[in-house]
């Protein structure tokens, strides 16, 4: 998603000269996906660097070959960043760095760039140690760049942490205008989304969810639409296929982002779900599908991840989605 709002954010700030676009990918299918969405869009770039980010080494000998090649920086567009690349953007300080959307994960990066904290405090709103703050700050490893971050957004309502936050509305008017003339199909895409490892408490609930998901859908198809982390191991694909048979859905993997899948297809279906994706944001807001959340029970709910459910929620309402109590 990082990427995809990255395109968007191309064509929004276009008043710049030489693009370039660097990727940093953890594992192979991260690469091949980050490929496709390069390939189904429609942006140009003057060079695509790619590096591992699982090698400090790596990235260093990147960012070298960065700063002596591209020391001076009009827009600096940022997803997600590691210490090494925190260096590069604190050593050549962009006109303007600009934050661009990764899922729910932008509420808490808002709230964290309006208190002033992200020195001292984690993403996850943990203590750095003192020891650490001292080295990150000697060393420019921290987010030193927060402090003067806009953010291209598609939640303008996080201009309520904080009314000196500088907010761009990504409201996708690029993409919208090539999707734009696709007909409807009577299809229900069901956004997948690891919740069973990285939300619920206590894995097992899932099913139960599921099993609601089915009977909310009873006599209807339904397409379940893994998501990339519920597809990493034979058991966890076995597992998904007990449950398609046991409650009466389809599963699919596609190998592009649902957004530039349903462009692909020609088609866009009929109506769009899930529990917790904030692929149903982009989605409800690019094409014409009806949007229903599927709401999860508080208790049920990792303590880390309830502040990105509730402030999703408080989003979705505004947005006036479906929303199904179980």
């Amino acid at each position: 998603m990082q990427l995809f709002n990255c395109v968007e954010a191309s064509k929004r700030y276009d008043d710049c000269g030489m693009k370039i676009l660097l990727i940093l990918a953890r594992k192979k299918v991260d690469k091949e996906l980050m490929e496709q969405v390069i390939a189904g869009s429609d942006a140009v770039w003057d060079e695509i660097i790619h590096g591992d980010i699982r090698s400090n080494l790596k990235q260093i000998g990147l960012i070298l070959s960065l700063l002596r090649r591209h020391g001076r920086i009009k827009y600096c567009f940022l997803g997600d960043a590691t210490q090494i690349v925190n260096i590069y953007i604190n050593s050549v300080k962009p006109e303007q760095v600009v934050i661009i959307d990764d899922g729910a994960s932008t509420y808490q990066r808002a709230k964290m760039a309006s208190s002033g904290n992200y020195l001292v405090k984690s993403r996850h709103q943990e203590d750095i140690p003192k020891l650490k703050q001292l080295i990150n700050r000697v060393l420019r490893l921290g987010p030193d760049f927060f402090n003067r971050a806009s953010f291209f957004t598609m939640y303008p309502r996080i201009r309520e942490y904080s009314k000196d936050l500088r907010i761009v509305h990504n409201d996708y008017r690029f993409f919208r205008e090539r999707v734009a003339s696709l007909p409807v199909s009577r299809e229900i895409f069901f956004i997948g989304c690891d919740i069973k490892r990285y939300v619920l408490k206590n894995p097992e609930r899932f099913e139960f969810y599921l099993a609601a998901v089915g009977k909310h859908y009873h006599g209807r198809n339904w397409t379940y639409v893994l998501h990339r982390k519920e597809n990493e191991s034979e058991s966890q694909r076995q597992f998904m296929a007990e449950m398609a048979q046991k409650y009466g859905f389809q599963l699919q993997v596609f190998d592009r982002i649902l957004e530039q899948q349903i462009l692909h297809q020609g088609w866009q279906p009929e109506e769009i779900s899930t529990f917790y994706s904030a692929g149903i944001d982009t989605l409800s807001r690019i094409y014409r599908s009806t949007a229903t959340v599927f709401k999860l029970r508080v208790e049920d709910v990792k303590e880390t991840s309830q502040f990105a459910l509730s402030e999703m929620h408080r989003s979705y309402k505004e947005m006036n989605l479906n929303i199904v109590e179980i």
